[in-house]
């Protein structure tokens, strides 16, 4: 009688209350017995136990663990390892209810963090358009992405299965897909089907054993399901079993997906939604605060990063040596027609005859004076070599007169480049990057840097006195009377200062140009973000190579350098 009143109830009787409670107390019970497992592994609770035994699983909670624990906690020094993970685990269970709590306050009340284009939360799961700063679905990266992988039809709505036409960065149209889905797209979708058909064949065979078996045991026991099946677990895991497995649109669009596979693609598209819809508000505020497309980071200054400062000493003993080098050959010939004149030139190698000459004609093509700083400027010296390195030579130019003498002088040039000698050493400046703003700067910096010390009169002042005493001309009698070594490490000092200067001037710039984030790319989503991303690697990669690149010496003095050439072809 008892077993046909169960048999009614069961039928008659929904059981909702007691379903839900049945089902998450199913899995809250074994939570309780894993956290009982942890006090035992700090003997919080002894071996023996009855929590610790399976067969009790679902006969007490997670506060009759925590409350056996509580117990046994001893606040003690050599135990403070209990006191941590007992504390652990209740401020866990905390997060975790306090998590529940703040999930079901969002899902029902309204966010006024929100209100800036998004009024509520369902609004973050909808398609992006204008109206959430998106160019729409059909030029969303993620949903093109997911066209082009599955080829599902009128799903994602991209450019790709639309027929619209795809757009690049620069908003020009690409060409447009004419056919839809691809030939991989239909082979893949009737792979698809063939695994749905041979799942739900065998799961056939299994659900019709299962039948059995259960109509069997509850006419046995007079127990719904029986006595081994799960009555909360079971009628849910059947009806979602047939709800995912079967094959859909059979002979239609999409043919051959099934549920489960459909959800996927569902999720993927809020998913994506919700990101896009963060992302476009993420950069919409910026643009209301009257600062477009910032991203909510100010004026971003962290966005390129302050690279370490070279050491200038290598140049500045180069430029010095060099300045040594000029005052001795001018000082050695003695007369001002036996003097040698050196000067600092732009040299480079004679271009290609397929290559355009940018060079200044007549007799040096490949040659240019350096008059000052800005004498040739900074542009003109990037035509000039060809957005390349730059090459300062300080050395001799080749004289242009056109009698047997000059003809003569000439041959004792012609292997050099430009037609100067290096009497006194080459300095080069490796340029990369020179797309960038901050990288450009930095270049320009260091190019006008080196002119600043060929021309800086305390270096040649210097330079002057040190040729002297070497000529012994007068035993220097311009010379300070302060040592070299306090001159040399004021003169370090303050050429770092303006190397720090050059580099901190041109990151300043460039972040105040903004992020570099366009409209463009906020449009497309939020895989656009990884463009963004890439672009601020690109920016402080450039500008880290630009401020490390700082001119090196190339080539020493020209007597320093055959003595150097002699020893290392003497010396194995």
């Amino acid at each position: 009688m008892a077993a046909q009143k169960g048999v009614i109830k069961y039928m008659l009787l929904p059981g909702i209350l007691p379903r839900c409670a049945a089902l998450f107390n199913s899995g809250f019970m074994h939570l309780a017995y894993m956290i009982a497992l942890v006090f035992n592994n700090v003997r919080l609770l002894p071996d023996n136990h009855p929590y610790l035994n399976p067969q009790n699983v679902g006969r007490y909670g997670i506060r009759h663990a925590i409350a056996a624990a509580a117990n046994n906690l001893s606040f003690s020094r050599d135990k403070i390892d209990q006191v941590v993970i007992f504390f652990t685990i209740l401020a866990g269970l905390v997060l975790m209810l306090m998590q529940i709590i703040f999930l079901g306050i969002a899902l029902v009340a309204y966010n006024p963090a929100l209100a800036m284009g998004l009024l509520s939360v369902s609004d973050l799961f909808i398609t992006p358009s204008a109206a959430t700063g998106s160019a729409g679905p059909a030029q969303d990266i993620a949903f093109i992405l997911l066209d082009r992988v599955f080829g599902v039809i009128g799903f994602f709505d991209s450019c790709v299965s639309t027929g619209v036409a795809c757009t690049d960065m620069q908003d020009n149209d690409l060409p447009v897909v004419s056919v839809y889905p691809f030939s991989f797209h239909v082979a893949m979708h009737r792979m698809f089907e063939f695994y749905s058909y041979g799942i739900f064949i065998v799961a056939v065979f299994v659900i019709i054993y299962y039948i059995t078996a259960i109509v069997a045991e509850t006419a046995q026991t007079g127990t719904p399901f029986g006595q081994r099946f799960n009555r909360a677990w079971a009628p849910v895991r059947l009806i979602i079993f047939f709800a995912l497995i079967a094959p859909l649109n059979l002979g239609g669009d999409n043919a051959g997906f099934n549920a489960a596979q459909l959800i996927t693609f569902y999720v993927a598209k809020s998913g994506s939604n919700l990101a896009s819809n963060g992302w476009a508000f993420f950069n919409g505020a910026g643009e209301a605060a009257d600062t477009p497309y910032s991203a909510l980071m100010g004026q971003q200054y962290e966005l390129v990063a302050q690279p370490q400062i070279p050491a200038v000493n290598d140049l500045v003993q180069a430029i010095f040596v060099a300045k040594t080098c000029e005052a001795v050959y001018d000082l050695a010939g003695g007369t001002e027609e036996s003097a040698v004149d050196v000067s600092a030139y732009l040299v480079r190698q004679p271009p290609p005859d397929s290559v355009p000459d940018t060079g200044p004609g007549g007799d040096y093509p490949n040659m240019l004076a350096v008059m000052s700083s800005a004498d040739p400027p900074f542009a003109a010296a990037r035509e000039f070599f060809y957005e390349g390195d730059m090459t300062f030579r300080f050395g001799q130019q080749a004289p242009d007169d056109p009698d047997t003498a000059g003809f003569q002088i000439h041959e004792k040039f012609k292997n050099y480049r430009g037609f100067v000698k290096p009497l006194c050493g080459d300095i080069t400046l490796r340029v990369q990057g020179l797309s960038e703003t901050a990288s450009l700067a930095i270049f320009e910096g260091y190019y006008e840097l080196i002119a600043d010390m060929w021309f800086d009169e305390e270096i040649a002042e210097r330079a002057n006195c040190v040729a002297e005493k070497l000529l012994s001309i007068n035993n220097g009698p311009n010379c300070e009377p302060q040592p070299d070594e306090v001159w040399a490490r004021w003169l370090i000092i303050g050429y770092t200062d303006a190397v720090q200067d050059i580099v901190q001037t041109a990151i300043t710039e460039h972040r105040d140009e903004g992020s570099g984030i366009t409209e463009s790319i906020v449009e497309r989503g939020w895989a656009g973000a990884a463009i963004w991303y890439n672009r601020i690697a690109e920016i402080n990669g450039a500008v880290t190579t630009a401020t490390l690149n700082i001119p090196k010496l190339s080539r020493l003095p020209h007597v320093m350098q055959q003595a150097f050439e002699f020893n290392t072809a003497q010396n194995e």
